[in-house]
Parts: structure tokens; C-alpha cells; sequence
């Protein structure tokens, strides 16, 4: 029996940030801020004690160490390159960088109104040799990217009364369409540990996927999306803002197939609400 199989979906082709990444160097990123340069920041983790100490030197450079415990010599420093802006008054997305850790990154959400702060350390691996169908064998994650959430306050100990940015669902339901330039138009919908992303237009144009996601809320209307995406090893860190209608933040990924080198692409977007399903 003769059978003419449909080939269109193997035809597909998925691109790297490298490669994706130009379509938003017209970006509607907002300005980079130096508000930090000349600043020293401690961060007290709430999960184990940990106190780290950022001296942020201008607005281009920063080292930082652990503090010690007990009596004792300080932590190995390290040193890299940062990014902040400004979300909200008193509200900075900072994104640190170095030629030390290649395929590490740490953003911070440091939130001076409250006095506490977010880390999100990312690492994206080298190809692995798994398939998706090894990992839902063995129970684990379908995305190779790994990703640390912690928390704690700002140049003083926690107490029980202070906040955090808390996990939320308020996204939850909601199709938002993001314009990060004129070349690229992408959607989201968000679900419980999951979103969607589309792209309408752009080198991306037709291409799909549901990856695992996280939210948490910053303020009113103001939330901190990260997702990790599965096919391209890519982890996505924006700052969403329903009330301005805006976004911004970072992708950070494999900029070639191989897995060798590395992109790291800021993104601002203008923001429009499809739907709202709650």
C-alpha cells in the first residue's frame, strides 16, 4: 500500500540566541541606571545564614564575597560585570555576569522599599546525550537548564516579620502579547508552573513550545517571570509590568548548537493583555 506521509513538521527549524537574538537589538529595553555605582550592598539569605557583601564600583563593575560565619578569613571574592535597571521606585533588576563562571549567571531583584531581596543563579549545562524521553523515564525535568531561587533581606538580618516576593498566581490565565521590537512579536500564556510562548513574527515566526516557568509578585501589578526552555537550553528572566504595560529583562543561552558559546540578550518589550481568563 502506497502512503504519502506528511514531511511538514519535520521541516521545522529551531534557532539559537544567537541567531533569534537579532531580531531584538530595536528593542524597547528601557535605560540602564547607575543608581548603585559606589554603593555596598549586604544580603542576608533566609534559607541558611548567609550573608554575601556586593560592592558595586560603578556602574559597570562589581565584586563580592561571602562574609564568614565566625571569626575567620572572608570568602574567595568574585568579580564580574553588571546591568541594572530601575522597575519601580526603589526597585532594581541587576544582572551579574563573568569570565570566571561562562555558563553561570545570577540576577538579583533588589527591592530597597522592603529591604529584601531575590537571586535567581542560573547555569546552562552542555548537551546532554538524554533524551526527553530518558528524563520522563527517570522522573526528572525535561529542560537541562538549572536554576536557584533564594531569598532574604538587605544590610540587615531577617526576623520573622520580614516579607519576601512571594510565588503567585495572579498571571495565571492571562495571554499577554509582547512586542520586543518591530521584527519580533511573541505571546505567552501562563499556567500553573508552566507558559506558553508563540512567535507572531520574527525569525521564530510559527514556532511554539510550553516550558517551565516561575512567577512571583514584586509589587502590585508587578511580577518576576523566569522560564527555562527545553529544545534550545535557554532560561528567560523579565520583569513584567501590567500597570505600565512593559516589560524587560534578559535571555541567556546557547548561542551556537554546539553548546560552546554562550548568548546573554536584554529585552524590553511593550505589552498588550490578549485575555484574561480570571
Amino acid at each position: 500500500m502506497a502512503v504519502l506521509w506528511d514531511t511538514m513538521l519535520t521541516s521545522i527549524s529551531w534557532f539559537t540566541l544567537e541567531e533569534f537574538g537579532k531580531d531584538f537589538r530595536e528593542t524597547y529595553l528601557p535605560p540602564k541606571v547607575n543608581d548603585l555605582a559606589g554603593r555596598d550592598v549586604k544580603l542576608y539569605y533566609s534559607d541558611n545564614g548567609d550573608v554575601e557583601h556586593f560592592s558595586f564600583k560603578d556602574g559597570d563593575l562589581v565584586t563580592w564575597y561571602l562574609l564568614p560565619k565566625s571569626a575567620g578569613e572572608r570568602g574567595e571574592p568574585c568579580s564580574g560585570r553588571y546591568v541594572a535597571f530601575r522597575a519601580r521606585n526603589g526597585i532594581y533588576l541587576v544582572d551579574i555576569t563573568g569570565d570566571a563562571f561562562p555558563r553561570r549567571s545570577l540576577t538579583l531583584v533588589l527591592d530597597f522599599g522592603k529591604d529584601i531581596f531575590t537571586s535567581i543563579l542560573c547555569e546552562i549545562p552542555l548537551p546532554s546525550s538524554k533524551t526527553l524521553l530518558d528524563r520522563i523515564r527517570s522522573g526528572e525535568e525535561l529542560t537541562d537548564v538549572k536554576v536557584a531561587f533564594r531569598h532574604g533581606s538587605i544590610d540587615r538580618p531577617p526576623s520573622s516579620e520580614t516579607p519576601r516576593h512571594e510565588k503567585t498566581e495572579e498571571l495565571l490565565g492571562k495571554r499577554v502579547e509582547f512586542q520586543y521590537g518591530p521584527k519580533a512579536v511573541y505571546e505567552h500564556i501562563y499556567f500553573e508552573r508552566l507558559f506558553t510562548w508563540h512567535c507572531l513574527t520574527g525569525t521564530e515566526k510559527g514556532l511554539a513550545d510550553t516550558d517551565r516557568a516561575d512567577y512571583f509578585k514584586l509589587s502590585d501589578n508587578l511580577y518576576l517571570l523566569v522560564w527555562r526552555e527545553k529544545i534550545i537550553p535557554t532560561m528567560g528572566v523579565e520583569i513584567v509590568d501590567l500597570s505600565e504595560m512593559r516589560a524587560f529583562g534578559k535571555l541567556f543561552g546557547y548561542a551556537s548548537l554546539d553548546g560552546a558559546s554562550l548568548g546573554n540578550v536584554y529585552v524590553g518589550a511593550r505589552l498588550r493583555v490578549v485575555c484574561r481568563a480570571r
